[in-house]
């Protein structure tokens, strides 16, 4: 199968890795990543806010907001960031 998967890959079928009879029965997982995407933005955007009601001095308040930006940024991209191995430290991986 995974040859069948990268030759097709290689000619440039990338619609049709598999034939439809291996597909016959298997529902479509939603693609959720724009949700995703536009949440992740929201949420760091509320958390730059949230920092800057606190009126910390520029040294303190940019730090903390990319710090900030990239625990939410981990946090809703989990699954995506699981192939990185320096994530696993924020993710408590094992």
């Amino acid at each position: 199968m995974l040859t069948q998967i990268g030759d097709r890959l290689a000619e440039g079928r990338v619609g049709a890795l598999l034939d439809e009879t291996e597909l016959a029965g298997l529902e479509p997982v939603r693609d959720r990543e724009a949700l995703r995407t536009v949440l992740a933005a929201l949420l760091v955007a509320a958390a730059a806010i949230a920092v800057s009601f606190f009126h910390l001095p520029a040294e303190v308040a940019g730090p903390l907001t990319t710090v900030t930006g990239i625990i939410i940024l981990v946090t809703v991209f989990r699954k995506a960031a699981r192939g990185v191995e320096t994530v696993g430290l924020l993710l408590g991986g094992k």
